[in-house]
C-alpha cells in the first residue's frame, strides 16, 4: 500500500511540504510508520522519517476495550524505539480530548484552525497533511454508506474559517481509494495483518512467524493458539458442532 499512497501524494502534491498525523490509538500510530514516515529524509537528530504527531478527537468510534486508547507510557512498552523516535519528533495533542470528544470531527476542525502551526504550510500558502485515523470515524464524518477498508484513504480540501466551528470540508470534492493494490511484499499474517503494516515475516521451514515488532499481534496470536489447543483437548481430535449459550 506504501507505493499507492505515496505515489498519490507525489501526484497531488509533488514536492510540498505536509504534516503526518495519527490519531490516539496505537494502531493509527504503527499504521503512519509503517506506511509513510518511516521513509521519510529524517529530521533533527533523527537520520530517517518524518515526525509523527498526534491529533486530538479522530480516534475510532466507541468505548468498548479494542477502542479505547491505552496510556501514553502503556502505548510506548509496545511499540518499537523506531516509532518512538518519530512520535518524540512531532506534537502529542491527546490531552485536548477526553473520552467523550475523542471522535468529533468538528471538534478537530475547530482544534486544526487553532492550531495552524502544527501544519506544515507551502510556498502557495497552502496546509498540507497525511492524517491516519480509523473506518468507522471516516464513515461518520463523510457520510459513507459503509465504513472504509483497511488502508483505504480520503482526499479532500477545506478552508478555514473566521470564527471557531467555521471549517468546512469542501464537498463533494473528495475522492476515495477503497481498494488498495496488495502487492507481493504484502504477506498475511495469522490475524490478518500484511507484513508492509505490522512487520510479520513468515519463516519458510518451520510453521512459525515472527511478530517480534508488534505486540499487540503476538498476544492475539497467542490468545488464538490457546483456544485452538482447547479445543482441541476438549474436542478429542475429533471434528464436532459449536453451541452458543446466551444468556439473559
Amino acid at each position: 500500500m506504501f507505493p499507492v499512497l505515496s505515489e498519490f501524494i507525489t501526484q497531488k502534491w509533488s514536492d510540498k511540504p505536509y504534516t503526518i498525523g495519527a490519531s490516539i490509538m496505537i494502531r493509527a500510530q504503527m499504521t503512519a510508520f509503517w506506511m509513510l514516515a518511516k521513509n521519510g529524509p529524517g529530521f533533527g537528530n533523527v537520520d530517517f522519517g518524518r515526525p509523527i504527531n498526534i491529533f486530538p478527537h479522530i480516534a475510532e468510534e466507541g468505548i468498548g476495550l479494542s477502542n479505547m486508547p491505552m496510556s501514553k507510557e502503556e502505548q510506548r512498552k509496545i511499540i518499537s524505539p523506531e516509532i518512538g523516535k518519530l512520535l518524540d519528533g512531532g506534537t502529542d495533542s491527546r490531552e485536548q480530548q477526553t473520552t467523550w470528544t475523542k471522535s468529533d470531527m468538528r471538534l478537530f476542525l475547530d482544534w486544526m484552525q487553532k492550531n495552524q502551526q502544527v501544519f506544515k504550510q507551502g510556498d502557495d500558502d497552502i496546509y498540507r497533511a497525511v492524517i491516519f485515523t480509523h473506518g468507522n470515524f471516516l464513515r461518520s464524518s463523510f457520510k459513507l454508506p459503509y465504513a472504509m477498508k483497511n488502508n483505504g484513504f480520503i482526499y479532500t480540501e477545506f478552508a478555514f474559517g473566521e470564527q471557531p466551528l467555521v471549517t468546512e470540508f469542501a464537498f463533494p470534492r473528495y475522492y476515495i481509494n477503497n481498494t488498495p493494490i496488495i502487492s507481493a511484499e504484502n504477506i498475511p499474517c495469522p490475524d490478518g495483518c500484511r507484513q508492509s503494516v505490522c512487520g510479520h515475516v513468515q519463516e519458510p521451514e518451520v510453521n512459525t512467524f515472527n511478530y517480534s515488532s508488534c505486540s499487540p499481534c503476538k498476544r492475539q496470536i497467542l490468545e488464538k493458539i490457546n483456544l485452538l489447543s482447547r479445543r482441541k483437548i476438549r474436542g478429542g481430535g475429533k471434528k464436532g458442532r459449536s453451541k452458543t449459550r446466551s444468556t439473559k
